[in-house]
């Protein structure tokens, strides 16, 4: 199984993904204040890596109120 990790500074290794944004649009994201898409398109959310992980990241949140679209 694979874990994923916040980091708030460069880890040690090489990065699968990079997500750029700020607390407040996680928070929002995670709570389904905002959606997924939403949010890129509005470039609060900023993704970096492999597409099919960057496609995936949305299911990573665990929260039961957040939405994916």
């Amino acid at each position: 199984m694979r874990r994923t990790e916040l980091c708030t500074k460069p880890p040690r290794f090489d990065e699968d993904l990079v997500v750029e944004t700020d607390a407040m649009t996680l928070a929002r994201w995670h709570l389904g204040e905002i959606e997924w898409n939403e949010a890129l398109r509005l470039e609060q959310i900023r993704v970096f890596g492999p597409r099919d992980l960057a496609r995936a990241l949305p299911s990573w949140n665990l929260s039961s109120t957040s939405r994916i679209s």
